[in-house]
């Protein structure tokens, strides 16, 4: 709305969910009393123990994006669902990382609150984000994404995953997709190494101190996972 108050959260769901009665609940407490009559819990938590109190539930959504965010084992008749509105927000991040990195940003800000102007210094460790290397461990939805906002900055790309599957329209010739056990093959040559994977078994501790010393001295490494 242009005028008059902002509209509540409640009614803004309410809004785009026309057909459905919209609550919005503020604390646990209410939110398990009104778990008898719920069909669908749009929720960050959920434990198991709650399915015994929502006879009705028939839909479990939470915003997260990882699949280990609820550790419960729904009834068959349940729909669990995640969120996959994060790729483009995290891959602004991202960029925004590389070349706080790049340009000397993040340090002139710290140093500045030293009282210093480190111009001299900075300048000469200052580099291009453009015609640098940039690995994506983990090439889901997130990861498409911060490949596609890099790709225009000038970068090469490679992306890992478990199963590489089809090329993104947006990669160029110089572009690779690669499955994860070959990881250590371009590590050497890669300057900027963003990790978006899940938690799990598969992926703990996936990049070691072996792994971290393959990567060339002046790379970056951006957890995301």
């Amino acid at each position: 709305r242009s005028l008059g108050r902002p509209m509540s959260p409640n009614n803004r769901l309410q809004a785009f969910l026309p057909h459905c009665r919209v609550r919005l609940v503020r604390s646990q407490q209410e939110f398990l009393a009104a778990l008898p009559q719920t069909e669908i819990a749009l929720v960050w938590v959920f434990r198991q123990e709650w399915f015994d109190l929502a006879p009705r539930l028939q839909w479990v959504h939470t915003p997260a994006a990882g699949r280990d965010y609820f550790q419960v084992d729904p009834p068959s008749s349940i729909r669990i669902s995640y969120g996959s509105f994060h790729g483009r927000i995290m891959a602004e991040t991202v960029l925004g990382m590389m070349l706080g990195a790049c340009r000397g940003i993040l340090e002139t800000a710290w140093r500045q609150e030293e009282g210093a102007w480190p111009r001299a210094d900075l300048a000469r460790r200052m580099r291009p984000l453009r015609d640098s290397h940039v690995a994506l461990l983990g090439f889901g939805h997130i990861g498409r994404w911060i490949g596609r906002l890099a790709k225009p900055l000038g970068v090469r790309l490679t992306g890992v995953q478990r199963t590489p599957a089809s090329r993104p329209d947006y990669f160029a010739a110089s572009d690779n997709l690669i499955a994860v056990d070959r990881l250590d093959e371009i590590l050497p040559e890669t300057d900027h190494l963003v990790i978006v994977l899940p938690s799990g078994a598969e992926t703990d501790r996936i990049l070691d101190r072996r792994r971290i010393g393959l990567l060339p001295p002046r790379a970056m490494v951006y957890n995301l996972g």
